[in-house]
């Protein structure tokens, strides 16, 4: 009886302190990474760019031009005005945070990572700058209104 009693306090114990820590990284986000400010311009080449996890492969852009949007993930027309830079820097950072399930890669985060391409192991796929440039353009997609 003591002993599962100490196994179901440990295991409390573990998952508050795993969401703390959770919730404690993602509150840094409510600003842009290192203080830069996103270009919405360089990160529109960002997105496009196939050669580095383009968003292209999961998702549709308004970006007409490009031949080949993904249907994985959802589209991300419009998606400035359904979140904030934070949702979006979290989106890209902490995908799992969002949805569990997501086969979304982490832009910026190096540690506790699974199946990752040998050409990212330790190194993030964004720089800071890139990330928030990202951002800066997604969030520049606003939904027209009539």
């Amino acid at each position: 009886m003591i002993k599962c009693l100490k196994v179901l306090i440990f295991t409390v114990l573990s998952f508050f302190i795993i969401n703390l820590s959770t919730v404690a990284s993602e509150e840094n986000l409510k600003f842009p990474l290192n203080n830069l400010n996103g270009n919405p311009l360089r990160g529109k080449v960002t997105v496009r760019n196939i050669n580095n996890v383009s968003c292209l492969i999961c998702h549709q852009l308004p970006i007409p031009d490009e031949p080949n949007h993904g249907e994985i993930g959802p589209s991300l027309i419009g998606i400035g005005s359904r979140l904030t830079k934070e949702q979006l820097r979290r989106q890209l950072i902490y995908p799992k945070t969002v949805n569990a399930k997501s086969i979304m890669p982490s832009y910026f985060q190096t540690e506790e990572l699974y199946r990752v391409s040998p050409k990212y192991i330790g190194k993030p796929i964004y720089t800071a700058q890139q990330l928030e440039d990202v951002v800066a353009y997604l969030f520049s997609l606003k939904e027209i209104q009539d």
